[in-house]
Parts: structure tokens; C-alpha cells; sequence
């Protein structure tokens, strides 16, 4: 049986790691949410095919907007971490390394009355010892490796390191690529699944270097407001907006397609 796991990255443009000098964390409790449009898109698409997912989810969220959390959980969606307040891990001491990791845990079980056993890095930023506090704060799965290259967030750990998790208890998930002349292409998610060519992705997903095959959203995927957005620069509204309208369409085609080709689709924690 082929799986394929839905995971949606739920935070919003003030969060952004590029935006941060101009829209620091003390700040954010002012701003309006754009996310909740595109998020309910999200809910609503995934409960016409009946596809449970899993969100990763700020525990800024949890403090603050805890009906985020319940409009999720209330779908039968897994809820995971994503890091208190969306900074590089691999660029942490250790005190606030633990505040990104164990306090957002903590904040999202208070709202949600149950175990958080998921963990993402933001950007992808892990690093063996990123995994290790992982780990020691009672999670069982992570979900931050991303061995694509050209984008300076991304962390890595070696096979060994992973390997050394998975004996330790700790499951870590790596987000698959794939293959196009000997480059590693990514193609799972975010900008990259918004902007290459349909026939590519249905290539890659066939062919992916990783099983299961993990999908990885955001919000403002199926949100072109953000190329709208003058709060932002250009850089950013076209990474964040270009493509948006369409990849509602694209994403309703791709999962009829995986449907097509045979996969079920799991939660995280079902794949643990």
C-alpha cells in the first residue's frame, strides 16, 4: 500500500523568518490573522476527500488564538509542534532551543487536552542536536529533514545521526525529493510545488527518494492576497502569493491523483 501524509505549517506572514526584523515576536499580538481563509480552504478541501492531516502549529497559537487549535482538532486532524515562535532551531542556545521545542509542546497539550507527538522545525532547521532536544522533551516523531539544497535555513544530520534517533526512540521523517539529472530536485511543498510543472510533480512523486511520501503546505499556499500585501517586500509577496489561485486547483488535482495511483493517506502519528 503506497501513503501519502498531508502536513499543513500553520503560521502566518508576521511570522515569517525574512519578516521578523520588521515584525518582532512582542508585536504580533496587534496583527490581524490572514491565515483563517486559506486555512479553512484547507479544512474544507481535505474534508471532501475525507483525508485526515496533520498540523504543525506555532504554540504562539495556543496562547493566543487557542480556537485555531480547535477548528483543526475539531476536523479529526492531528495536531503537532511547529516551535513556539518560528525561529531557526539550528541557530539557538540552548534556553531558547528549549523554549522552541518543549514550552510549544506544553502550550498546544494544555489546549488540546491530549499528547503532541509531532515536531517540525521552522525552515526545516535541524541539526543532530536539534534532534536530541527533540527527543528528550517526549516527542516520537520528527519532521525537519530536508536534504534539499539552495536554501541557507535548511539544517541536515548524517544517516548515522538518524539512525542513532530511531534506536533512541525518536522517528524522524525526512521530506522526499527528487531526481532530475542528477540534481536533487524538491518538489513536496511550498514554493516548490506552487511553481513547477504539473507533469514534474506526478514525475517526482513516482519516483520519490522517500517513503512515505510527505506533503508539507502553508496557509498562504492558497492565499494570493499576499501579492496584494504592500506590508511586504516584493521578494516576499511573490514567493508567498505567486502561483496561490492556482495551487487551489493543483492541490484538489494531485490528491484525485495520488487517490488515482493507489495511496492512502495517514496522519503522522499513524505512520510512527
Amino acid at each position: 500500500m503506497k501513503t501519502a501524509a498531508i502536513t499543513i505549517d500553520v503560521e502566518d506572514w508576521f511570522q515569517s523568518i525574512t519578516m521578523r526584523p520588521h515584525y518582532p515576536i512582542e508585536t504580533w499580538s496587534d496583527k490581524d490573522l490572514t491565515l483563517i481563509e486559506p486555512l479553512t480552504y484547507v479544512l474544507d478541501t481535505l474534508a471532501e476527500f475525507q483525508i485526515s492531516a496533520t498540523f504543525f502549529v506555532l504554540g504562539w497559537f495556543a496562547e493566543y488564538h487557542p480556537r485555531i487549535l480547535h477548528m483543526i482538532l475539531d476536523r479529526g486532524h492531528e495536531i503537532a509542534s511547529h516551535g513556539m515562535t518560528h525561529k531557526p532551531n539550528n541557530l539557538l542556545d540552548d534556553e531558547a532551543l528549549q523554549y522552541e521545542i518543549l514550552q510549544s509542546k506544553l502550550s498546544i497539550e494544555k489546549v488540546i487536552g491530549r499528547q503532541v507527538l509531532g515536531y517540525r522545525a521552522a525552515s526545516f532547521s535541524i541539526s543532530a542536536r536539534v534532534l536530541e532536544v527533540v527527543r528528550e522533551s517526549g516527542y516520537k516523531y520528527d519532521s525537519s529533514l530536508h536534504r534539499a539544497r539552495g536554501n541557507s535555513l535548511y539544517g541536515d544530520v548524517t544517516s548515522g545521526e538518524v539512525s542513532e534517533m530511531i534506536i533512541n526512540g525518536l522517528k524522524v521523517f525526512e521530506i522526499p525529493t527528487g531526481k532530475v539529472f542528477g540534481l536533487t530536485i524538491p518538489f513536496s511543498g511550498g514554493t516548490y510545488f506552487r511553481m513547477l510543472p504539473f507533469r514534474m510533480l506526478k514525475h517526482m512523486a513516482r519516483h520519490a527518494q522517500r517513503r512515505p511520501l510527505i506533503l508539507y503546505f502553508h496557509p498562504c499556499d492558497f492565499d494570493p492576497r499576499w501579492l496584494r500585501m504592500s506590508v511586504l517586500p516584493m521578494r516576499l509577496r511573490v514567493r508567498g502569493g505567486l502561483g496561490a489561485s492556482a495551487n487551489k486547483r493543483r492541490f484538489r488535482e494531485f490528491i484525485r491523483w495520488l487517490k488515482h495511483q493507489g495511496y492512502s493517506f495517514k496522519r503522522m502519528k499513524e505512520l510512527i
